[in-house]
């Protein structure tokens, strides 16, 4: 009898019972992780824990302030690719911490960042060729870059320069004993914050580019225009316009920057003395020869004398391109094109991101300038300079026009191409501007020997260098102070007695003493 209830019990109703309960349980716990996995997206209701030693996932206070702040919903796509040897794996190693950084960022907005990553080798290349082209990039250089976005404010940073500096080395051992590549610092919390404080900040400074005695317009779509500057500026958070002596005989004060780039004419005394009174209350000023001679009086090199900078009148430094075999070639105006890398730069806040990323400019047709003495209480310094092959170029005897070849008379490198000068407001010049209201109050001007390294033939390579001018001279520093943090080199050095008897210890011995215990707790138990 026991045994007929026993198998009465496991029938076809119990069976299909057991059946339903284990299909519920397996519904309700699908129902269960999708809630969770809902709940999970919720940034409100997320929790993080950052176990690891130099807490690589945690973000400075800084920087959790600055993205508590942000106004509106920010976008960041992100665009990597490899790098080429020996610089492969370093990449690799930056774009993971990157990835890292990015949802950390994006975790800790509270869902005021929004976070694209675009494969461009894989099935979504075209629509990332897509992305590329409404941000205004054409192509992703080596490591990769990304884009912090905000309405028609963007910020580009590139993986090599801007989130990180990387050392090449010589592992080929050409200069000597082989030095590996290495990765000298990551600094992408302070960019990335920085931009996305750049992008959100609502300031939106006044830059007027003068206009009426022969300037290159702001306006102009064609080689010799201005409007690829524009763009870029007003993408930058800029408002740009122009202004004309002509119809308003003062300065707006509500002018940022002045921009004058490319006179072919002499100014009027009163513009002369509007322009002057401007800077030297405390106005920020971008100045560029054009590609013709001023001699008259109350041109730019008369305008820049006083504060420190010489500008020579006539000729334009020049360096013989090199021909086959690397013998310089003469005779030919490709000499009035100087291409300046990083030994050309010096140290400087709108020259430093350029020498660390291992940019170049690209300066044609540039006058020579000579630092002077400053003004009191301020400073001049050379922004880029010229090897010591170059020359300065005269114009032939009742000539307008140059023969390309060194001779006697013509100066010899190297040359200042660009400088930067600072001084205090003079007392002369009226009530001091300010750019800000917790901002000391100080003239800044940039000097650049070459209107052309600002038209749309070479903006992209110059786009950097003559945002940082803009940047510089408005007083627009988005730096967020960022605690390096290095990751720790988990290692072991297998040469020292210390670390063989540690390996020893967990791999070896470990394992064993862990089994002896279960096996006396197992056998302790079963005697019970």
């Amino acid at each position: 009898m026991e045994l007929k209830s026993a198998v009465q019990t496991t029938g076809r109703s119990t069976r299909a019972g057991l059946w339903l309960r284990v299909g519920l349980a397996g519904a309700l716990f699908a129902v269960l992780a999708l809630l969770l996995t809902r709940l999970a997206e919720r940034p409100s209701l997320r929790v993080r824990s950052d176990w690891t030693q130099a807490q690589e996932n945690t973000l400075s206070p800084a920087s959790l302030e600055v993205l508590s702040r942000l106004p509106e919903q920010a976008r960041i796509d992100v665009f990597l690719r490899p790098a080429e040897f020996p610089l492969e794996e370093l990449v690799i190693v930056a774009q993971e911490r990157l990835r890292q950084l990015l949802l950390s960022i994006r975790d800790s907005s509270g869902g005021k960042v929004l976070l694209f990553a675009h494969d461009l080798s894989g099935s979504g290349a075209d629509a990332a060729r897509t992305r590329l082209f409404e941000l205004g990039l054409r192509e992703v250089e080596a490591g990769g870059l990304l884009v912090v976005s905000q309405d028609t404010r963007r910020e580009v940073l590139r993986l090599r320069g801007d989130l990180a500096d990387f050392d090449p080395g010589d592992p080929a051992g050409r200069m000597g004993p082989p030095v590996p590549a290495r990765m000298v610092s990551f600094r992408a919390e302070e960019a990335l914050v920085g931009a996305l404080l750049k992008v959100g900040a609502s300031d939106a400074p006044n830059v007027l580019f003068l206009r009426g005695h022969g300037e290159l317009d702001p306006d102009n779509i064609e080689l010799m225009g201005l409007s690829q500057l524009k763009t870029a500026l007003e993408s930058d958070g800029y408002r740009v316009g122009t202004h004309q002596f002509a119809t308003a005989a003062a300065i707006p004060e509500d002018c940022r920057v002045l921009a004058i780039l490319g006179p072919e004419q002499p100014f009027q005394e009163g513009e002369w003395a509007q322009i002057k009174r401007f800077v030297e209350s405390g106005g920020r000023l971008i100045v560029a020869p054009g590609l013709e001679n001023v001699p008259e009086k109350l041109a730019l090199p008369d305008l820049l004398e006083p504060w420190g900078v010489r500008l020579s009148r006539n000729g334009f430094v020049a360096r013989a391109p090199l021909g086959p075999g690397g013998t310089p070639q003469y005779g030919t105006n490709t000499a009035a094109q100087l291409w300046l890398e990083r030994a050309a730069m010096n140290a400087h806040p709108i020259t430093d991101p350029l020498r660390r990323a291992e940019r170049r400019v690209i300066f044609n047709g540039t006058r020579a300038l000579e630092i002077g003495r400053a003004m009191p209480g301020g400073t001049v310094l050379p922004l880029l300079r010229s090897t010591e092959e170059a020359w300065l170029d005269l114009p032939q005897d009742g000539a307008r026009t140059q023969d390309w070849k060194p001779e006697a008379g013509e100066r010899q490198g190297p040359f200042v191409l660009a400088a930067a000068i600072v001084f205090p407001p003079q007392a002369a010049a009226g009530t001091p501007r300010r750019t800000g209201p917790q901002e000391r109050p100080e003239a800044r001007v940039a000097v650049l020997g070459s209107a052309v390294s600002a038209i749309n033939a070479t903006f992209d390579t110059n786009r950097d260098f003559l945002l940082n001018t803009f940047n510089w001279c408005a007083s627009r520093d988005w730096r967020v102070k960022v605690s390096a943090r290095e990751v720790p080199q988990r290692r072991l050095d297998l040469t020292q007695p210390e670390s063989v008897q540690r390996v020893w210890i967990w791999i070896a011995l470990a394992p064993v003493l862990v089994c002896l215990v279960l096996g006396i707790v197992i056998a302790w138990r079963r005697r019970r």
